[in-house]
């Protein structure tokens, strides 16, 4: 996934830097949900941080994030939401060395074994996002 690749030239309002945050923070939501599926739903991040994950009877999952670090020097907190019909909702706040903002996304998550897609339906960064 390179999603600052993707929307250089489109109708974004951040800058190539934020966009590559946001990749990663994306990045770190699905590496969350990957590792949710191990063991009990619960567990740490890769670099630090944990997450808890709950499934309804629906088979709807919710995994919340806490300081969850994928990449060094991006902390992302929030929640992701993964419906029984693939659907992928996320709000997370992201920080870190020279970078603070909101993130929304949507979009389809298509989980299959070693390969996951992750479809963009709308993606929105909240304002202020700070980048120095």
């Amino acid at each position: 996934m390179v999603l600052s690749r993707l929307h250089v030239n489109g109708s974004n309002e951040i800058g190539i830097p934020e966009c590559e945050v946001v990749t990663v923070a994306v990045a770190t939501a699905i590496d969350a949900l990957k590792r949710s599926t191990i063991g009990s739903g619960n567990g740490v991040g890769l670099r630090a941080g944990s997450f808890q994950s709950m499934v309804d009877a629906n088979g709807n999952q919710t995994t919340v994030l806490t300081n969850y670090a994928f990449a060094k020097d991006v902390t992302v907190n929030g929640s992701v939401s993964w419906g029984a019909d693939k659907s992928f909702v996320a709000d997370l706040t992201v920080s870190g060395a020279g970078t603070q903002g909101e993130l929304h996304v949507e979009g389809t998550w298509k989980h299959l074994d070693r390969l996951a897609i992750l479809e963009f339906l709308a993606l929105s960064v909240g304002r202020p996002w700070r980048f120095s």
